[in-house]
């Protein structure tokens, strides 16, 4: 197939589409502002006119007053002398035609109309809008269109209706010439688009013979004949180019690619809970009436492990516990954690039983673990302990020496890191316990333990380790 050919089939119809599609453009166009202007000329007649009847007018004039009817008939007859209106009409609230008064130069000649007052527009008069009709086709083939506006009584009830009825005949001879109009947009559209093909193609066929003639002469030995420089040798240049550019953007886009996942892989399940228990469980510094301490996660994969010290509903007792969940590490893990001991938190300090408290929770939220203490409220230098029987789900209180001013330690660790912990406390005794949880961290380095509380009594700073 000739380039000729190719390129013709390929523009004409684009250049056609386009004048069909402009050309129906103008069409909608010019008819829905027809078709616009006809509803505003309607309605604006018809509130024009409802606005010189008054209310005490209105009731003469729908029952058939005679000087209400020659007043109406007079100022309707001045109104339908301008533009297009024809007919005027006052409809009583059940659509009956009170009165109706028609130009001369329409009466006798197209039939009475008929007013298209639909559920639709009796509702929007009602609410005091006025409304028009969509373009009506009349028996004779008449086009009208038809506004409403509402009468309303003294007492704002809506009682009647002003009709207006307006011709539409220059509506179809206006779209006539529209549609002459796009026609010659089609003409000349489809002939500018057989002009370019046919002088697009002389350009490149132009070329392309030239390269022919070129190809010849070096097939003949010509070695020194070069294709002449112009369009067709741009065009490759530029092809050539972009194909360099996409070459380079693709690169790029791989090595972004591969930084992005590379970066991806440290960004793990056990990251995630690491900052969740950072943010929402923190190390806090335990200071009552009783007790000074710390507490905080010493778990190198923070998850099922929480703790907390935390008052009763008396505001003076306090409750230290530390606890595990029925569940894995991760993500996952430290959120229901955190939630857990929210709601401990929440139910001790409403609620004066701690123990029952304790109970329901650790049986509401799976513990598989815990270890609990709370001041003795009979004997101020001892407290009482309580550890969870996950297979009885029962707290078991637990009897231990009463050695005033000793640490209480309550944890979820390994029995080895407990050990751990126990041996460090009893080889570096020290009066002060601030700053003890970040050496335990470095003594449980190499483990993975969970949730540990360290205690001391305030009125004593002994070293004696009482363990839960």
């Amino acid at each position: 197939m000739k380039i000729r050919t190719q390129n013709m089939m390929a523009m004409v119809p684009l250049f056609a589409g386009l004048a069909v599609l402009i050309g129906a453009l103008m069409y909608y166009v010019q008819y829905r502002e027809l078709v616009w202007g006809l509803e505003e000329e309607s309605t604006s007649l018809a509130v024009a006119m409802a606005e010189y009847i008054e209310p005490d007018r209105l009731e003469d004039l729908l029952d058939g007053n005679t000087d209400a009817r020659t007043r109406f008939a007079e100022e309707a007859g001045k109104v339908l002398g301008w533009g297009r209106a024809r007919t005027l009409a006052v409809l009583g609230a059940d659509g009956e035609v009170a009165q109706v008064v028609q130009s001369d130069k329409q009466e006798g000649m197209e039939a009475e109309p008929v007013w298209a007052v639909s559920a639709g527009i009796e509702s929007r008069l009602k609410e005091g809008v006025y409304t028009a009709t969509p373009m009506l086709t009349g028996p004779y083939g008449e086009h009208t269109m038809q506004g409403f506006a509402p009468l309303f009584s003294e007492n704002g009830e809506w009682v009647a209706t002003l009709a207006v009825e307006i011709s539409a005949n220059h509506v179809a001879a206006h779209l006539a010439g529209v549609l002459r109009e796009g026609q010659w947009v089609v003409v000349l559209s489809v002939g500018l688009g057989l002009a370019l093909a046919i002088g697009l193609s002389g350009i490149i066929t132009k070329r392309i013979h030239a390269l022919n003639h070129a190809a010849e002469k070096l097939e003949q030995g010509h070695a020194l004949t070069q294709p002449p420089a112009g369009r067709v040798q741009e065009i490759n240049d530029l092809g050539n180019t972009f194909n360099t550019m996409g070459s380079v953007l693709n690169e790029v886009v791989a090595k972004t690619r591969r930084s992005v996942v590379e970066a991806e892989q440290f960004r793990t399940d056990e990251d995630l809970a690491h900052a969740f228990a950072e943010t929402f469980m923190p190390d806090i510094a335990v200071q009552t009436d009783v007790w000074r301490g710390e507490a905080g996660l010493l778990s190198a994969q923070p998850g099922a492990h929480g703790f907390g010290v935390w008052p009763f509903a008396d505001g003076a007792t306090h409750l230290a516990v530390a606890f595990e969940l029925d569940q894995d590490g991760g993500l996952a893990a430290a959120v229901n954690a955190s939630a857990a001991a929210s709601l401990l938190r929440d139910r001790l300090a409403r609620e004066d039983n701690p123990v029952r408290v304790l109970e329901n929770w650790c049986v509401a939220h799976r513990v598989t673990r815990l270890s609990a203490v709370l001041p003795d409220t009979e004997n101020p230098r001892g407290e009482q302990r309580f550890t969870w029987d996950a297979s009885a789900r029962k707290l078991r209180k637990e009897s231990q020496p009463q050695s005033a001013g000793a640490y209480v330690l309550l944890h979820t660790l390994t029995p080895e890191s407990a050990q751990r912990v126990e041996a460090y406390l009893s080889a570096f005794s020290r009066s002060s316990i601030e700053g003890l949880l970040n050496e335990l961290r470095a003594v449980l380095d190499q483990d993975k333990p969970g949730a540990l509380i360290v205690l001391m009594r305030t009125d004593d700073a002994t070293s004696a380790i009482v363990t839960s």
